[in-house]
């Protein structure tokens, strides 16, 4: 927390630290929805996957499951969430996990990115004069030189 004070954050970063039923049963909906929830729960404590999934903002929110793929119960739970997003939440929720080997507890954390409401951006198939004057300008400004490339 003091980082983000010393950083003049406190106005957009606003920590619950609390179980989840209680804090569900006070939840304020003017705080919905999140952009981001980290669930480092041990156990937990009969929450669904949706309960914290419904809480995301549908348009990139992100959640972060710890801990879940070095034991049988946690495994369970990122197989059922697999089995959605394979048949009911196809195209809700994209999902990544990754293994912490370095550690001997809390190995694993599952990061879940909400693409409910997400809009794909296309490719136009030709450069727009404003792509082509942006990449013009980063190749002259920024780009490193190859010297083996005429530019």
């Amino acid at each position: 927390m003091d980082v983000i004070q010393s950083l003049d954050l406190t106005h957009v970063i606003k920590f619950h630290n609390s179980d989840f039923r209680t804090f569900i049963n006070n939840l304020d909906n003017q705080w919905l929805p999140f952009d981001f929830i980290w669930n480092d729960a041990t156990n937990s404590g009969g929450v669904q996957f949706r309960e914290l999934f419904d809480l995301l903002k549908p348009n990139g929110g992100i959640m972060v499951i710890h801990d879940k793929l070095t034991s049988t119960t946690g495994q369970k739970e990122i197989s059922d969430i697999k089995q959605a997003q394979a048949t009911t939440m196809f195209n809700d929720f994209e999902l990544f996990n990754i293994l912490e080997p370095h550690k001997f507890w809390q190995t694993s954390a599952t990061l879940i990115k909400r693409t409910s409401e997400c809009k794909p951006k296309l490719f136009p198939g030709v450069l727009t004069p404003e792509m082509e004057q942006d990449a013009t300008y980063f190749l002259e400004t920024r780009a490193v030189r190859n010297p083996h490339i005429d530019y």
